[in-house]
């Protein structure tokens, strides 16, 4: 059976029509964004 989180895929994108291929580990990853924080004020 295909496990689409288990194995790479295509999705459309819906902004530009194209097909783009899609990492299987995508989902497991955690987030890797930065986290600022804000300036206290004066």
């Amino acid at each position: 059976m295909f496990e689409i989180k288990e194995h790479p895929h295509t999705r459309k994108n819906i902004f530009t029509c194209e097909w783009v291929l899609v990492s299987p580990n995508r989902s497991k990853s955690p987030r890797q964004g930065k986290v600022k924080t804000l300036p206290s004020k004066l």
